[in-house]
């Protein structure tokens, strides 16, 4: 439903992007339009059109979905960080169940029942980590996010995802970069903050490490660990080389540079998923592929008899190493390297493998690789449902089929989505030698 309304468009809202985005029709063409709500009639500025889809920019809401609310942060209509504000938490959850179907469908042609989205424990101030880019001006330093529709710094006091003590420790650096002698280039801030016993950590790039010291020599004792960092290397300039954290009450240490969930409710509801889809009995080899730090494979540990992790990211693996040791494990073996190099190498007969590669998804060899070592079960853990979609489809290929679909919200308000997978081979024998039937869409 299109028409025109002066020098705007008045438009029907039927679906939802994979960000978050309306999605609506504009003489025959999608049109992509943020902040609108399925079911919603907008007017709508048309401000770019292309061959294939146009892009609107929201001029007021004609029409309302019963579930929108008004957004709680100052920032979100500026922001490019969140993008389903406007939204209850209960349509954003069916929102992102669909995003994951509709994908699935689109770039896998997989039909299989998916689980509804899994909400998360906490909805605001959920996160452990956040990056504010940071650049001079003649106003003083703005410090924050991206904005929405262009390459500029939203300046943001104060950010609902995170931490008020994370928010405080964020602005009290920008308040202390103002005060070091001009010019400075553009910062990146990291600050991390640990569930565990609430110690956090501040990581500087883009400044040379001593002006990142004079910066230090402005904190307290009670202020956390402040690191300098470089694309392959960081210094500990004050406090501890690591944060400390626990999931499943398995330690962790974990380096500056090294990968963690950002939602630690949300992670502990992961594993439970894992491990009832996997149903260790004490027996079983386990292979954990990108493991990082090891923060799937040392929860599962002590319920199998081995573990086996590979990573890419060196520092990961040292800590993955350091961490089997603080949680006595002697079970675990961790192999650095690109998943798609090792896997060739390795002749051992594995159970399971458990997959959580980075948005870019496994390689084709990886699927080719586990095909071939024929691993009867495997557990994908996706933040990307287009690179899910694609790798799905190579697993089908492959010989494998989908058991099971579980969407997980590890980023409210965001138009992120976790997922996680559980896959058969058609072959799998399973417990007391019983052949599992595997049923599931038009996988079968």
């Amino acid at each position: 439903m299109m028409k025109q309304v002066n020098d705007l468009t008045q438009c029907l809202i039927h679906g939802i992007s994979h960000d978050g985005q309306g999605v609506g029709k504009l003489e025959g063409l999608a049109v992509f339009v943020p902040g609108t709500l399925p079911g919603e009639l907008a007017d709508i500025e048309v401000i770019q059109r292309k061959r294939s889809f146009a892009r609107g920019r929201l001029n007021s809401i004609v029409e309302a979905s019963p579930q929108r609310v008004e957004a709680p942060c100052p920032y979100y209509w500026q922001c490019g960080g969140c993008a389903y504000q406007h939204a209850s938490y209960q349509l954003q959850l069916d929102l992102k169940t669909r995003v994951v179907e509709q994908t699935l469908q689109r770039v896998g042609k997989i039909e299989a029942p998916i689980n509804p989205c899994l909400p998360s424990p906490k909805i605001w101030r959920y996160r452990n980590k956040v990056t504010w880019h940071g650049v001079p001006g003649r106003d003083g330093w703005r410090m924050g996010y991206y904005r929405s529709d262009v390459h500029d710094i939203l300046k943001v006091c104060d950010c609902l995802l995170i931490s008020e003590a994370m928010q405080e420790l964020s602005n009290r650096f920008t308040e202390q970069l103002e005060r070091l002698p001009q010019p400075l280039p553009p910062v990146e801030l990291t600050v991390r903050e640990s569930s565990y016993d609430q110690g956090m950590m501040a990581i500087l790039s883009g400044l040379k490490e001593g002006t990142a010291r004079k910066l230090a020599d402005t904190q307290n004792d009670q202020d956390p660990s402040i690191i300098h960092s470089e694309p392959q290397a960081f210094t500990v300039i004050s406090g501890q080389p690591y944060l400390r954290e626990n999931l499943d009450d398995t330690r962790f240490n974990i380096s500056p540079q090294a990968f963690f969930q950002v939602n630690k409710g949300q992670t502990e509801q992961l594993l439970g998923i894992i491990k009832e889809w996997l149903n260790p009995q004490g027996d079983e080899e386990i292979l954990d592929a990108y493991c990082g730090v090891g923060s799937i494979a040392l929860p599962l540990a002590a319920q199998v008899r081995k573990v086996m992790g590979i990573e890419a990211f060196k520092p990961a693996v040292k800590d993955a190493k350091a961490n089997a040791r603080l949680n006595g494990l002697s079970n675990t073996r961790f192999l650095a390297g690109l998943t798609e190099e090792v896997l060739p190498t390795l002749t051992n007969r594995f159970d399971a493998v458990i997959l959580d590669p980075p948005r870019s998804g496994c390689s084709p060899g990886v699927v080719q690789g586990i095909a071939r070592l024929k691993i009867p079960r495997v557990v994908y853990v996706s933040c990307e449902p287009s690179t899910l979609a694609r790798d799905l489809a190579g697993f089908v290929q492959a010989g494998y089929k989908i058991k099971e679909i579980q969407p997980l919200d590890m980023f409210p308000w965001t138009g992120h989505v976790e997922c996680c997978v559980l896959l058969y081979r058609k072959d799998y024998i399973g417990e007391k030698g019983k052949k599992v039937t595997v049923e599931v869409g038009m996988n079968k």
